[in-house]
């Protein structure tokens, strides 16, 4: 499965479960060091998700994950502010 299988669905998926968010296809976070595949933003939430295809790996992992490791929990598929 390549990226561009998994982006159309993942934005449907996304718009279908937070209808009351704009959804982006990528968001840059700590000022552009870092971002996030696609991100639905709410007046409450700002919910970021990584798309890995098959041919991806997670050696690109550790920067995001301690970028948002102060401020989120959650599956790494799909993160939540914490409470």
């Amino acid at each position: 499965m390549h990226d561009a299988d998994v982006r159309p669905p993942l934005m449907h998926m996304v718009k279908a479960t937070y209808p009351e968010a704009r959804v982006l296809p990528e968001l840059g976070l700590e000022y552009g060091l870092v971002r996030v595949d696609m991100a639905a933003l709410s007046p409450a939430r700002l919910h970021g998700y990584e798309v890995k295809a098959d041919a991806d790996t997670l050696r690109c992992r550790p920067r995001p994950t301690t970028a948002t490791a102060p401020s989120w929990t959650g599956a790494p598929s799909s993160r939540e502010p914490a409470t």
